[in-house]
């Protein structure tokens, strides 16, 4: 049962990153979707170079999980232990879908710049998280 919830978990998260992600270009650059990832010209959507991205997904919550059974004090309360160990994967899933929106909203080789954003960033955006600029984004598409 814990693969399949992982996997499970993992392809949501997954899917609700890349929405996030496109949402998010399209918001700043106030363009549709398919002219913002364009401008943005991220591999972050190309189905070879985004496996071993689904593979941390889909592998984050069981790693988190048994990790955590492995580490926690034997308890009598054997559901103590499974949620314990529920909330573990599932904060090792959010690491990964953290690390994700930081590293490719803004994609390395790309073009995504965030001063594009109305003050800066999308109104969804977590503020803990930094929204930055492609390194070597061309300032010709600064609005």
């Amino acid at each position: 049962m814990l693969p399949v919830a992982g996997v499970v978990l993992g392809l949501l998260a997954e899917a609700e990153a890349g929405a996030f992600i496109s949402d998010t270009w399209s918001y700043c650059m106030n363009l549709a979707w398919p002219a913002a990832y364009d401008i943005a010209d991220s591999p972050r959507f190309y189905l070879l170079t985004n496996l071993p991205l689904i593979a941390a997904y889909c592998c984050a919550f069981p790693l988190g999980f048994l990790l955590a059974r492995r580490f926690l004090a034997r308890s009598r309360r054997r559901l103590v232990r499974v949620l314990t160990a529920s909330l573990a994967g599932l904060l090792v899933l959010l690491a990964v879908l953290a690390g994700d929106l930081v590293y490719n909203t803004a994609p390395p080789d790309g073009k995504y710049l965030s001063a594009r954003c109305p003050h800066g960033r999308p109104p969804w955006w977590p503020k803990p998280l930094p929204l930055r600029d492609s390194p070597f984004a061309d300032f010709e598409h600064q609005g």
